[in-house]
């Protein structure tokens, strides 16, 4: 069960992830419009660089789930990161600069 705990937290660091690039691509929609072909940018891989990050950090304190203390402080501290995300939860997300898409 603790593996599993362990694992469903690497999950939920995942989804922080994807909401926060979901967050980055509303906020730089125009840039993305305005571009013919986009091909990526720093801050998108900005973004999936501190995640990597993260999800090491989270195995390095937590010992790979054995500190369960540790791991507990981890869990509220993600969830809480994705209520705080929670209008980015849906994978649909609109691009469009027409004002419906605000």
């Amino acid at each position: 069960k603790d593996i599993l705990i362990h694992e469903q937290i690497h999950f939920n660091i995942s989804e922080l992830r994807c909401r926060v690039l979901r967050l980055w691509f509303v906020n730089n929609r125009r840039i993305i419009i305005n571009q013919k072909y986009f091909k990526g940018s720093k801050g998108i891989d900005s973004i999936k660089y501190k995640f990597s990050q993260l999800q090491d950090q989270y195995d390095l304190e937590t010992n790979h789930g054995i500190y369960q203390d540790i791991q507990n402080k981890w869990e509220k501290r993600i969830l809480k990161s994705l209520d705080s995300l929670v209008d980015y939860k849906d994978t649909l997300i609109c691009l469009s600069a027409l004002p419906s898409c605000q």
